[in-house]
């Protein structure tokens, strides 16, 4: 099975594990203090998600409120779309990797998002 290597891990997101998990209970301590925003986003129904990707310092808080609105979704299908960030090119690139890596998992290669 082909695997999406990570790239940038430590760059725009954090590259372990535990930093990851710090940087998701604060944005969700932080959603908590507000009741009535946490309760909306329990209850959205959705068809679409665009999720910023820049930084986590930057996008984070506001990516982490997409990816809840989505455990409520239960897409049949995700696409995952994407500047190049390091060689410009005319067209698009595909990417037909089954997987991406991400340093969420145990073991020294991280976990394979399917």
């Amino acid at each position: 099975m082909s695997v999406r290597t990570m790239s940038v891990a430590g760059s725009f997101y954090p590259s372990s594990k535990e930093e990851i998990e710090r940087y998701i209970d604060h944005f969700n301590t932080v959603l908590k203090q507000h009741p009535t925003a946490h309760t909306e986003l329990a209850h959205m129904i959705t068809h679409a998600v665009i999720v910023p990707h820049a930084g986590w310092i930057y996008s984070g808080f506001t990516a982490n409120i997409a990816y809840r609105v989505l455990t409520h979704a239960h897409p049949k299908t995700v696409v995952v779309i994407g500047p190049s960030h390091r060689v410009g090119f005319d067209g698009v690139s595909i990417c037909d990797d089954k997987s991406y890596q991400t340093p969420l998992g145990g073991d020294r290669d991280g976990l394979c998002l399917r």
